[in-house]
């Protein structure tokens, strides 16, 4: 008539299959309910902006650092804009799917032979 406790803690530690298959259906449907603007606003907020405050703060650490090298068309300011755009070309082909690297691989094919960068002069291409 009435329950043990053990038994009501292996009811509580072992669901019956029933449970299992509403939960796992309820998990499927609130994935598949959530919009598209949701994501993309979680997308914005939990990738982007982190990555603009990122970049505005290493920017700033090496304007005030290395003054004139950080200028644009200065050498640090290249190597700066490779980092950022590398970064963000990864982030948007792993999107699709493909590692980030190619995209990383993309970023400075394009900036080496676009001339929007000068080249990084080979008194400091040549350690590194």
């Amino acid at each position: 008539m009435s329950k043990s406790f053990r038994d009501c803690l292996g009811s509580i530690a072992s669901p019956s299959s029933s449970t299992a298959f509403t939960s796992k259906k309820r998990l499927a449907d609130a994935s598949t309910t959530t919009s598209i603007s949701h994501r993309i606003k979680n997308t914005l907020i939990h990738r982007i902006l982190p990555l603009l405050i990122i970049s505005g703060l290493l920017y700033t650490t090496g304007y005030l650092i290395f003054k004139s090298s950080f200028l644009p068309g200065g050498t640090l300011f290249t190597l700066f804009i490779g980092f950022v755009l590398a970064h963000v070309l990864g982030y948007i082909v792993s999107l699709a799917g493909v590692a980030p690297l190619l995209g990383m691989i993309v970023a400075g094919v394009v900036l080496r032979n676009s001339g929007w960068v000068p080249a990084v002069p080979a008194n400091v291409a040549g350690p590194i």
